[in-house]
């Protein structure tokens, strides 16, 4: 049972904070004040506990199997999970305004971030479909709860509805697969189907065929790869910046390192995958470089730029090899620092006339605008400086952690014999370039445009924003023993 004690602490602390969320109806504002500021000490609280519980795994080395063998336990499961709490913990970290201004639901929306952690690292040691539908599901439910959590916001009911109708016309797709790959194989666990269709010529099967790729188009669309990323630009927009950094770092995260996971098992199987995979990284890489260009909007700036490193990602999953299976896991872990490096500066930012306007989404837009960013290495020039490193880093430019992420996906391809693939991906990374390197002219060069926008004192956010640009900083110091890590990991599932 030690495998999931993670996901129990986390499922405490939930549990407790919906029970602990009706006491809060009745509060008046000092008392709901109170209320917030427990309810996130709390949870901070449960959060390092299942850090705590996955890095004493991780040490522990095991690789074990529970519940009939619906669940598999070893370094690398327990690897993700602790990047998983890291970066939630990250975000919960920063969260701490949107818990006083929002104290009536505070204790539901810190339940719905464990819930959908639970439900990304259920989904990580899945071992069958069954089980990964049901974490799929939990997770999947959660978030689209988190996206429409935001009463006062016409944006964020928006994109909660966008994500349950698109969401779930993915998860259609994912069961209807499902089906036919158990019809077709007689199993659900994934071994087996692979030794099944191996044994029984699967290239020949076009409906277990299909039923792989109705999977893997649910999964591309969980990961919002173009043209399956309808849904991401306006659930980045209109989702609160809380959840927009917790889709960011963590959902994303465990998406693409469950569908590079799942696709180790098919690849040798069903190498019409791969061709699929071809299309939707170039589309990706395109589509998230050229779009973004023309955005003002930083969150949707984001999105973009989210698709973009999608596209670099396929590339790695598509080559599907020890090398490149390394290169998955690290470009994940450096842009899941820097989402939420950078989420935690957006996080911290605010209007001179916040609170005046009565819309909100108005109010968002002025804040969330590149342009008011102008002035801000003047008044708060240390927090400038790790902003550029997380864009210099998002543009891949060395020596930062982004370098060594493009770079490493890059080796892996062209030592496979990919060519084209890579060069489209260079001249994409240049294009996408232009947007990060112009917030950073902005913050430098500009001139403040209405008042621009004000840097409030966070003691959580200038600790998570200052770790994750010193993680970006100091790797190359520390890339071969990280590599090694990584390497250890991934060789126990390989």
């Amino acid at each position: 049972m030690h495998i999931i004690f993670p996901e129990i602490a986390l499922l405490i602390g939930a549990i407790l904070m919906l029970v602990f969320n009706f006491s809060s109806l009745k509060f008046n504002e000092a008392e709901g004040d109170l209320y917030a500021r427990k309810s996130y000490i709390f949870s901070l609280i449960f959060v390092f506990f299942a850090v705590f519980a996955a890095g004493y795994n991780f040490i522990d080395g095991y690789d074990l199997e529970a519940f009939a063998g619906m669940f598999e336990a070893n370094r690398f499961t327990d690897l993700i999970k602790i990047f998983i709490l890291l970066f939630l913990l990250a975000t919960l970290a920063v969260s701490y305004k949107f818990a006083k201004q929002n104290r009536k639901i505070i204790g539901e929306f810190y339940a719905l971030l464990m819930l959908a952690a639970i439900g990304c690292m259920l989904l990580i040691c899945s071992n069958n479909f069954l089980s990964f539908y049901v974490a799929l599901e939990l997770q999947s439910l959660s978030l689209y709860l988190l996206a429409a959590c935001d009463k006062k916001s016409k944006y964020s009911s928006e994109a909660g509805l966008k994500y349950f109708i698109l969401g779930s016309l993915a998860s259609a797709l994912i069961l209807f697969g499902i089906s036919l790959i158990y019809g077709f194989s007689g199993s659900i666990y994934f071994d087996e189907i692979a030794g099944v269709a191996s044994a029984n010529s699967a290239l020949s099967n076009p409906a277990l065929l299909l039923g792989v790729i109705l999977v893997t188009i649910g999964l591309l669309f969980k990961i919002s790869a173009a043209p399956f990323h309808m849904w991401v630009v306006d659930v980045y927009h209109g989702a609160p910046l809380i959840v927009t950094n917790f889709f960011a770092g963590v959902v994303k995260f465990i998406s693409v390192m469950f569908l590079a996971f799942l696709y180790l098992d098919f690849v040798n199987i069903w190498p019409n995958i791969t061709q699929v995979l071809v299309l939707v990284a170039v589309l990706s890489l395109i589509f998230g470089s050229v779009a973004g260009v023309g955005q003002t909007n930083i969150k949707r700036l984001m999105a973009y730029s989210s698709i973009s490193h999608i596209g670099f990602v396929l590339i790695a999953i598509i080559v599907s090899n020890v090398e490149s299976f390394m290169a998955v896991t690290l470009y994940m872990i450096i842009y899941g620092s820097l989402s939420v490096g950078f989420f935690a500066f957006l996080s911290m930012i605010t209007s001179p006339a916040a609170g005046r306007k009565k819309d909100i989404d108005e109010e968002n837009d002025k804040i969330f605008n590149i342009y008011y960013l102008a002035g801000i290495a003047r008044s708060n020039p240390l927090i400038a400086a790790c902003v550029a490193v997380f864009m210099f880093s998002m543009a891949g430019v060395p020596p930062l952690a982004g370098f060594f992420a493009k770079f490493h996906v890059l080796v892996a391809a062209v030592n496979q014999g990919f060519i084209i693939l890579p060069i489209i991906a260079v001249i994409c990374a240049a294009i996408s370039a232009f947007y990060y390197l112009r917030i950073v002219k902005i913050i430098y060069f500009d001139e403040i445009k209405d008042g621009g926008v004000i840097v409030e004192k966070s003691i959580a956010g200038n600790i998570v924003l200052f770790l994750a640009a010193l993680f970006n900083l100091v790797l190359i110091f520390l890339i071969t023993p990280f590599m090694a890590l990584i390497n250890d990991a991934v060789s126990s599932i390989m």
